[in-house]
Order: structure tokens, then C-alpha cells, then sequence
């Protein structure tokens, strides 16, 4: 496993509610290499969420691994400075 993939890895389990990192894991495809919409997330997801639920947890998940805390903690913000994205401090 890549350092990035490890540091992710350790983000996700400690930033992340089980639910979000799995709605993350199936929108990048990050088990499988296959990456799904919204709406098969919510099929996989047995029909009990809506698009919108899944599209909220995305959007939370994303955040709790931009905040500065996490960028910091789990060692991202050279990646992140590697592909330009801008993180609040």
C-alpha cells in the first residue's frame, strides 16, 4: 500500500463515521477500482437512503478530511499541496 493510500486510510477510519467512508469508498471506488453515481450508492445502500442523504454524507466526509486538524494529523497537506488544493488554516 502507497504512503497516500495509508495516510488516507487513517483519515478515513478516524475522521469518518462508518457511513460516510462507506459512501466515500463506493463514490471513488476505492475497494474495487470502480467508482459509482449517486444512484448506485443508494441502491447498494439497500434503498434506504435518498440521493440527496448520500450526497450530504459526501459532502460532510469531505470536509472533516479538509479541515486543517485532519490535513495536519494524518500528514496529507503535502499531497494536497502536490495536486493544488487549498486548505484553510
Amino acid at each position: 500500500m502507497s504512503l497516500l493510500r495509508q495516510c488516507l486510510e487513517n483519515a478515513m477510519a478516524t475522521e469518518l463515521s462508518p457511513h460516510e467512508r462507506d459512501v466515500i469508498r463506493l463514490r471513488l471506488g476505492l475497494d474495487d477500482g470502480i467508482s459509482r453515481n449517486v444512484r448506485e450508492v443508494a441502491e447498494i445502500c439497500g434503498g434506504r437512503l435518498t440521493l440527496s442523504d448520500i450526497r450530504a454524507s459526501e459532502i460532510r466526509a469531505f470536509q472533516k478530511l479538509r479541515s486543517p486538524d485532519a490535513v495536519r494529523t494524518h500528514q496529507l497537506s503535502s499531497y494536497l499541496d502536490l495536486i493544488g488544493v487549498d486548505v484553510a488554516v
